[in-house]
C-alpha cells in the first residue's frame, strides 16, 4: 500500500482487520465516495458490490480514514453471526456514512466538503455582519459532533437564523441540518 492518501478499493487486500478490537469483532468496512455516497457497507462481506468510483457523482471511493487509515465502519454484524456463511447476514446495515472517524476524530472528506459548502454560503450572506458570519463559520465545527462549545454554537446559529428570517434562513437551516449530528439536529429544527 502507498502512503499517498487513503487506500482505494484496488489498493486494499481485504485481509487487514481494523486495529480497533471492537470493530474487528462486530463491524464490516464501508466503501464511501469522497462526495459522501454510501457504495457498500460490507466491503469484506459482499465484495461484489465494491467499486472504484461512485456511479452517482464519479468521485473516488475510499474505505479508510485519510488521516489514520482506520477502516470506515460499515455493516454491524449480529453477535454470534458467522461471517463465512453464504446466507444473508444478521445485523444492522449502515444507514448513512459516518461523519467523522471514530478512531482519530477527523471529519471524513464528505463531511469536510459539506462543512466547506456551509462556510461558503455563510460568507455570502449579506444579511449578517462580518462578525456574525465569522461566528457562524466557527460554529460549524461544533454541530457535526458534541463538544463543550456545542450549546453556544446552537444558540448562535438559532439567533442568527431568527434575525435573517424567510427563505434565506430556511435554506441556511437546511444546510446546517445536513451536516449536524442527530442529537444536535433536534435543536436546530423549527423556530428557535
Amino acid at each position: 500500500m502507498s502512503d499517498d492518501g487513503p487506500p482505494t478499493r484496488r489498493q486494499e487486500s481485504g485481509a487487514e482487520l481494523p486495529s480497533n478490537p471492537y470493530q474487528r469483532e462486530a463491524w464490516d468496512v464501508a466503501l464511501v465516495c469522497l462526495g459522501g455516497h454510501l457504495l457498500n457497507d460490507r466491503v469484506r462481506g459482499d465484495p461484489s458490490r465494491n467499486q472504484d468510483q461512485c456511479p452517482t457523482c464519479g468521485s473516488e471511493a475510499i474505505s479508510a480514514c485519510p488521516g489514520c487509515r482506520e477502516p470506515v465502519p460499515g455493516f454491524h454484524y449480529a453477535q454470534g453471526y458467522d461471517r463465512a456463511s453464504p446466507s444473508f447476514p444478521g445485523g444492522r446495515a449502515l444507514a448513512a456514512p459516518p461523519r467523522y472517524c471514530p478512531a482519530c476524530g477527523r471529519p471524513f472528506p464528505w463531511t469536510e466538503r459539506a462543512m466547506s459548502a456551509a462556510r461558503q454560503v455563510i460568507r455570502e450572506m449579506a444579511a449578517l455582519d462580518l462578525h456574525e458570519r465569522d461566528q457562524l463559520r466557527r460554529s460549524i465545527d461544533h454541530i457535526i459532533r458534541q463538544t463543550p462549545q456545542t450549546p453556544q454554537a446552537v444558540r448562535r446559529i438559532n439567533d442568527a437564523l431568527s434575525r435573517i428570517g424567510g427563505e434565506s434562513a430556511e435554506g441556511l437551516r437546511e444546510l446546517f441540518l445536513s451536516i449536524a449530528s442527530a442529537e444536535i439536529k433536534e435543536q436546530l429544527v423549527g423556530d428557535p
